[in-house]
């Protein structure tokens, strides 16, 4: 299922100009993804970290194919995802991902596969939470783009909404992101639980 994003992708025409990369940040461990409960995602083996950017500026969040998974004795769900794609030429879109929490957390992934269904390559990652978390992103199995974002041990995020992006080179025209996959996973402070969110884009 395609998501919409400003004005959902570009009409016929546009100049076809690449958005420019985030300059690269210094590198860290690779992180393994399959500590989320996404299937299929490999564990990605660092290529490029990003410096955090503003929050992104969308027009809409798509319906989700979603999966959801808590854990809390008579606990109510604290944790909402919306995603979206936004696209400012036919040759480069990217992938947000919002999470908004209620509650206190001590733990956050976000882990989302960009498949490959032709020319998929990673331009940068951003997201809000800046230097609270550390960013991988690398090759997919399947040749397109495999990202995480973990938030660093002893961080404590307060209850809020933080944003993801994920930006991509492809084929020229409209991209199909049905195979495109995502996943959350948190941990509340104290007996908060834990949460975790999963779908397609």
């Amino acid at each position: 299922m395609a998501s919409g994003g400003r004005q959902a992708l570009v009409s016929k025409g546009t100049a076809p100009t690449p958005a420019p990369s985030p300059a690269p940040a210094k590198g860290h461990p690779a992180a393994k993804a399959a500590a989320l409960p996404a299937a299929g995602l490999l564990p990605a083996q660092a290529q490029n970290d990003h410096p955090a950017a503003p929050p992104p500026h969308t027009t809409g969040a798509s319906p989700q194919r979603a999966t959801v998974t808590s854990s809390g004795t008579g606990q109510s769900s604290y944790l909402s995802v919306q995603t979206s794609v936004n696209s400012t030429n036919v040759y480069w879109s990217q992938s947000n991902l919002t999470v908004t929490s209620i509650k206190k957390l001590s733990a956050l992934k976000v882990v989302v596969h960009i498949a490959q269904t032709g020319g998929v390559a990673n331009t940068g990652v951003s997201t809000s939470l800046g230097d609270k978390a550390t960013v991988h992103a690398a090759k997919a199995s399947d040749g397109g783009a495999d990202y995480v974002v973990t938030l660093n041990a002893g961080i404590t995020l307060d209850p809020g909404t933080f944003y993801f992006q994920f930006g991509y080179n492809h084929a020229k025209g409209t991209r199909d992101t049905g195979h495109d996959l995502w996943a959350v996973a948190t941990t509340a402070t104290g007996s908060g639980g834990s949460e975790s969110r999963q779908g397609r884009y």
